[in-house]
C-alpha cells in the first residue's frame, strides 16, 4: 500500500506598489465638498509614512521614487499598509486619501491592501486649509 502527501497550498505572496499623488485644494474646501478638478499638485513640503507588518521599519518620501507628480514605492509585500500624511504643506490642516477599499481618516492613518487584484494601488491625497 503506497500513501500519498500533498503538501498544503502555498499562501499567495507576490510583490506590488503603492503610487502617491498629493493636491493641494482651494482654501475653504473640506472633504466633504471637494472638488478634485480645482486642486493643484503639489511636490513638497509634505511627507508621508507608509507602515505595514510585511516593513522591518516604516517608509517615507525618502524611499520613494518621484516621478513627475507621484511618488511610487515598489516591491512591497502584499498585505495592509496604513498611508499617513506626518507634514503637510504650508497652510494645510487636513487630509483625505482617495483609494479603492479604503478605511480610516486623517487623524490615525488610512488602511490599504495590495494582493493580487490589487498590486498596483494608485493613491490620491487631498490636502484642505481653512479659508
Amino acid at each position: 500500500m503506497t500513501t500519498e502527501t500533498t503538501a498544503p497550498p502555498a499562501a499567495t505572496t507576490g510583490l506590488g506598489a503603492i503610487t502617491v499623488q498629493v493636491y493641494s485644494c482651494p482654501p475653504g474646501m473640506t472633504a466633504q465638498t471637494v472638488a478634485a478638478a480645482a486642486c493643484a499638485p503639489t511636490v513638497e513640503d509634505f511627507d508621508i509614512i507608509i507602515s505595514g507588518e510585511t516593513l522591518q521599519t516604516p517608509l517615507t518620501l525618502g524611499d520613494a521614487t518621484s516621478s513627475g507628480r507621484s511618488f511610487t514605492w515598489s516591491g512591497l509585500p502584499y498585505g495592509d499598509y496604513l498611508i499617513a500624511e506626518a507634514v503637510l504643506p504650508a497652510g494645510a490642516t487636513t487630509y483625505i486619501l482617495s483609494a479603492r477599499d479604503t478605511r480610516g481618516d486623517p487623524d490615525t492613518g488610512y488602511r490599504v491592501t495590495l494582493d493580487e487584484a490589487n498590486a498596483e494601488l494608485g493613491v490620491r491625497i487631498y490636502n484642505f486649509s481653512p479659508s
